[in-house]
């Protein structure tokens, strides 16, 4: 696996590559500075999507787990920027009525958080989690718009 460091507002970031698909990003330091196209282009569309400029991610992404967590994952990347959904919706649209939480249990193990938007899901009643901490979730829905 190569390994490439950005800085964000956020803190840094590490972003992974596998197979010519981007298939982690990891919040903190945890490799190296291995700067693959991939990881370059990756790294210029966050820059991009942290100042305002992009609303969505056009990368190569490995997203690995049963065929129940690629449909919440495939189904999340079509909700648009700047808009949110509940566990529940999100289950609905992703086929899978009534299983809220068990996509709690997918969002918490994406291994891809921002690219794959787990920050636009909020529960019935309030923000919900997030596994990389509120203040993190909080600042990405602001950035996109969002009144939390």
């Amino acid at each position: 696996m190569r390994t490439y460091c950005v800085s964000s507002p956020l803190g840094p970031l590490t972003l992974c590559e596998e197979g010519g698909r981007l298939c982690a990003l990891l919040f903190g330091r945890e490799g190296g500075f291995d700067a693959t196209p991939l990881l370059q282009k990756a790294a210029e569309q966050l820059e991009e999507y942290f100042s305002g400029a992009r609303k969505s991610f056009d990368l190569p992404l490995a997203v690995e787990g049963s065929a129940f967590a690629r449909d919440v994952y495939r189904t999340l990347c079509e909700i648009d920027y700047g808009s949110c959904v509940t566990y529940g919706e999100l289950a609905a649209l992703s086929g899978h009525f009534g299983a809220s939480r068990a996509v709690g249990n997918v969002l918490h193990a994406n291994p891809l958080p921002i690219f794959i938007p787990c920050h636009r899901v909020v529960g019935a009643k309030g923000l919900g989690n997030y596994a990389w901490g509120m203040e993190k979730k909080r600042f990405l829905m602001n950035l996109e718009g969002m009144d939390v």
